[in-house]
């Protein structure tokens, strides 16, 4: 975000979904920003407690969207990502990552599996579903424009600095066509 965006120099609207402790803490030391709202489903340290598939937000009013590894905790994701991009103004950007496997499909839970199964099939007790390569097709059924990159690949040995898996496949959604790459 630091390097190959403008997010700390613009003075975006901010919506991040789940936020990871010292990221919150960076952007909330960000005086640039319009506006730093943060949001979960079960956490109480967060701005707004809230499901993703029923935003108490205005449409079009965040200029970026942090939603990253929460996705494949939601049984209905696909809203979840209609709700995302519902509030992400029309030349807004969202980072959308989420575990991702070689699968050609997505691996969805049947409701029924146990805890072990759960870990075998999806990799954590809490996941609902191991996303495979049909992802990107999910966010642009859902009215996602997609950019993708393999920064894991990308950045070989120094994407443990950066918190980054070695698979880590980095999702940016934008609303519309129209969106200017240089705001990003």
């Amino acid at each position: 975000m630091e390097h190959e965006t403008t997010f700390f120099a613009s003075p975006f609207r901010v919506l991040h979904v789940a936020p990871k402790a010292t990221l919150e803490k960076r952007i909330r030391a960000n005086a640039r920003l319009m506006e730093y709202v943060t949001a979960d489903l079960y956490r109480e340290d967060v701005d707004v407690k809230c499901d993703i598939t029923a935003l108490p937000f205005p449409d079009d009013h965040f200029d970026v969207v942090l939603c990253n590894h929460v996705l494949e905790h939601v049984i209905q994701d696909r809203k979840g990502i209609s709700e995302l991009l519902r509030v992400l103004s029309p030349s807004g950007w969202a980072s959308l990552l989420v575990p991702l496997s070689n699968n050609e499909v997505t691996i969805e839970s049947s409701g029924d599996e146990s805890d072990e199964d759960k870990r075998s099939l999806f990799g954590q007790v809490d996941h609902v579903r191991l996303y495979g390569q049909d992802y990107l097709k999910r966010l642009q059924d859902e009215g996602f424009l997609v950019q993708y990159r393999d920064y894991g690949s990308e950045l070989g040995d120094a994407r443990r600095f950066y918190g980054l898996l070695n698979c880590e496949q980095l999702c940016i959604g934008f609303k519309s066509s129209k969106h200017d790459p240089d705001r990003r």
